[in-house]
């Protein structure tokens, strides 16, 4: 199951289905973040940013992925290089996709922390993002909170970043492997600019 949400030119949050026509904005240079903790391929989450860099390349778009968990690992030894070269990659036109597990009913940690830092620097700007958070709960859990903006800039707000769009990939540790691919088949098709 997944709601997808986005704000309106009042900026009220508002449930709609997103037909995106190609244009400039779509041509833009995409970032894919993948914000697990933990950065192995067999995680959904770098699943999911792979086929997003996947869709993007495919469709002649420059793209790149930075794995939070390889930056800021759980023990400590964090790579000042992969934190620079992403902190550079932020710096240029980018279009934002960010992919995390959401515990808590939050980003995880290190997503925060990374874009506090995103923040920190005088050379960044506001960004704009599409979030796609998976969870352990179905996504229809998530309904009744998430009609209100309130729920989004409490739980879902990220430093430096306007949420466009959020996607709830619910009841991950069950779904079915055609579900699976379902949300794969999405996610490149986010990237390509055609979601």
């Amino acid at each position: 199951m997944s709601l997808e949400i986005g704000f309106g030119e009042t900026g009220r949050l508002a449930a709609s289905s997103r037909h995106t026509i190609l244009g400039r904005r779509d041509r833009e240079r995409l970032l894919v973040v993948n914000g697990h903790p933990d950065p192995r391929p067999e995680r959904f989450c770098a699943a999911l940013c792979q086929a997003c860099l996947a869709g993007a390349t495919a469709a002649g778009r420059d793209a790149d992925i930075v794995a939070l968990g390889a930056i800021f690992p759980a023990d400590g030894n964090g790579s000042a290089r992969e934190l620079a070269r992403a902190l550079e990659l932020l710096r240029q036109p980018v279009r934002l996709t960010v992919v995390f597990p959401l515990w808590l009913d939050k980003p995880p940690e290190i997503v925060t922390r990374f874009f506090e830092q995103v923040e920190r620097d005088a050379q960044m700007k506001s960004r704009h993002a599409h979030v796609v958070a998976t969870m352990s709960l179905p996504a229809f859990a998530h309904r009744s909170m998430v009609r209100e903006s309130e729920y989004i800039r409490h739980n879902m707000s990220l430093p430096g970043l306007e949420i466009d769009a959020l996607n709830f990939v619910g009841s991950i540790d069950t779904i079915s492997r055609a579900q699976r691919e379902e949300w794969l088949h999405r996610l490149r098709r986010l990237g390509s600019g055609r979601a």
